[in-house]
């Protein structure tokens, strides 16, 4: 594992992120060059991410009425993934990160969140008997309250919004990501040692030109 792969996964991890993400990058100061992540995220995990950005990133200062929220809103979201889960196979309400066919580019805009599985079974959450199959785990009255009149419209909207959250944050992440990634190159002693070729000078202004003997890029 090179030391651009170790740092870039522990970022992500530290932002909320499984660890399990596959990390690629392109860092060579070229169009299209950039960071971006694939993976699959449960429930669960998309729950730790949404709480690592709403709440644990929250400072003592600001922890006021939002936060409070917020924080509503990751024990409702819990209740609801559990019982949508006890409606069929829980595995399509995960949400997955996949790269575009065109392999030539890794920035962030060629990976797309993805939950066609849950698409293909969304009638499943709003059909007659979904009551009937949830009586071993029945919802709670916040969830009941929530989804009382739901439809498989209802249902799709909910799931799009997780998918689209998980876009967002994969957006926002990678770009941390690059930027801190072309930080550490610029500061590295060996990027752009520079030696002067030709150099005139006016009262007015000065014109230099001068070649650099190594630029560090890397790739991945």
């Amino acid at each position: 594992m090179s030391i651009f792969e170790t740092y870039f996964k522990s970022r992500l991890v530290e932002m909320g992120w499984p660890e399990e993400m596959d990390v690629r990058w392109s860092l060579g100061s070229c169009q299209g060059d950039g960071v971006s992540f694939t993976g699959e995220l449960t429930p669960e995990e998309m729950l730790t991410l949404y709480k690592r950005d709403h709440i644990d990133n929250t400072s003592q200062e600001k922890k006021g009425a939002k936060f409070v929220q917020a924080l509503r809103n990751t024990k409702a979201e819990l209740e609801l993934f559990e019982y949508a889960g006890c409606l069929t196979d829980s595995s399509e309400l995960a949400v997955s990160l996949k790269r575009s066919e065109n392999g030539r580019y890794v920035h962030r805009c060629t990976v797309d969140a993805n939950n066609d599985r849950f698409h293909e079974h969304s009638h499943e959450y709003a059909a007659e008997d979904a009551e009937e199959r949830a009586q071993a785990a029945p919802p709670t009255p916040r969830v009941q309250a929530l989804i009382d009149g739901w439809d498989e419209g209802n249902w799709i909207t909910w799931h799009d919004s997780w998918r689209d959250y998980v876009q967002e944050r994969h957006h926002a992440c990678a770009a941390i990501l690059e930027k801190e990634g072309y930080d550490i190159i610029f500061a590295s002693p060996c990027h752009g040692e520079e030696e002067d070729v030709w150099e005139f000078s006016t009262a007015s202004y000065r014109i230099r030109v001068w070649k650099s003997t190594l630029m560090l890029s890397v790739w991945a």
